[in-house]
């Protein structure tokens, strides 16, 4: 009788598991609950239950990577992700798959592409000659660029007053990805005057919008400085590039003169973070003069996702976030 109970659990228990075993995965409704743009990725919200732990999420044809902090981990109702704009455009469905099932939304979401490239400065000098100013400059990159106005003033430090002028005008190369190198020449120097001059440049749109670099040359009868080559005028810290990159990109920055620090240095601190705020790397961790540098990180050894770059300084301190993207 023993066996006979015996015999009947385990074909019930068979029947039992090869039936669920068949069984599909339960569907998961999705609701976008937000989106926002950033410069290099959007970020969605998704709403649906048993949201936790996601294996996948893809939009369209691209990856949206997980934000791993705890905020969202121990919330089972809704993950929040990045999709890279470089990725982009792209619109399609949101798909989901995680522990407790799959879904794909109802309806589409766009992801734009990556915005057009700025028109970045690299680099401006200037030289005199006799009774005359060279100004040359090079650019990286140029998006809808119509050109610039060059403006000059006398650097006058006791009243702290630089009266701009125009002085000229420069056509721009439109659209480019590759340096460009423009020049400009100011006849209307008297060394013998002995007057410190500065100049600096307006870049102009072709739809009439324009920015002032902070970038500026000065040049008198005896010496020519060029501050962003030598001594910037205040802390910068640029957005890597490229960005997303695979595995390596360049951090620029800039160590300025101040009243706190002398010219011989200060102690600069340049690291990497991740999502959680675990230090790792630690690409600058040193005494360093005023100046414009630049250092490579390669992340060969780390998994696709975002991760945060802080410089920090004496009284100084800024954050930028990055995505690698294998």
């Amino acid at each position: 009788m023993k066996k006979i109970i015996f015999s009947t659990f385990y074909i019930l228990t068979s029947l039992f598991l090869f039936n669920t075993s068949h069984l599909a995965q339960p569907a998961l409704v999705l609701e976008l609950s937000e989106k926002v743009e950033f410069t290099d990725s959007v970020r969605l919200k998704i709403f649906g239950l048993f949201m936790s732990n996601p294996i996948s999420v893809t939009v369209g044809s691209s990856n949206c990577y997980p934000n791993l902090s705890p905020e969202y981990l121990n919330n089972d109702n809704f993950i929040t992700c990045f999709v890279p704009r470089s990725s982009g455009p792209d619109t399609g469905p949101i798909a989901v798959t995680t522990l407790f099932g799959t879904g794909t939304s109802s309806f589409s979401v766009t992801i734009p592409g990556p915005d057009p490239l700025p028109v970045e400065l690299i680099s401006f000098t200037a030289k005199s000659n006799n009774n005359s100013v060279i100004l040359n400059w090079e650019t990286a990159t140029e998006v809808n660029n119509y050109g610039f106005e060059v403006e000059k003033a006398i650097n006058n430090e006791e009243l702290e007053i630089k009266n701009w002028e125009k002085i000229g005008f420069v056509q721009g190369h439109g659209n480019s990805n590759s340096p460009k190198s423009y020049s400009y020449l100011d006849e209307n120097y008297d060394k013998d005057q002995e007057l410190r001059l500065k100049y600096r440049l307006k870049q102009i749109d072709t739809d009439g919008t324009y920015e002032y670099y902070g970038l500026t040359a000065e040049v008198d009868a005896t010496i020519t400085s060029v501050n962003d080559e030598q001594l910037p005028e205040e802390f910068h810290l640029s957005q890597n590039y490229p960005n997303p990159f695979n595995p390596t990109t360049t951090i620029k920055y800039n160590i300025p003169v101040v009243a706190m620090s002398p010219v011989e240095g200060q102690h600069v601190s340049l690291k990497v973070y991740d999502v959680l705020g675990n230090e790792v790397s630690q690409l600058v961790n040193k005494l360093q003069a005023p100046g414009i540098y630049q250092v490579e990180f390669n992340a060969s050894n780390l998994t696709s996702g975002m991760y945060f770059y802080s410089l920090s300084t004496q009284g100084y301190s800024e954050t930028k976030k990055l995505v690698l993207l294998k």
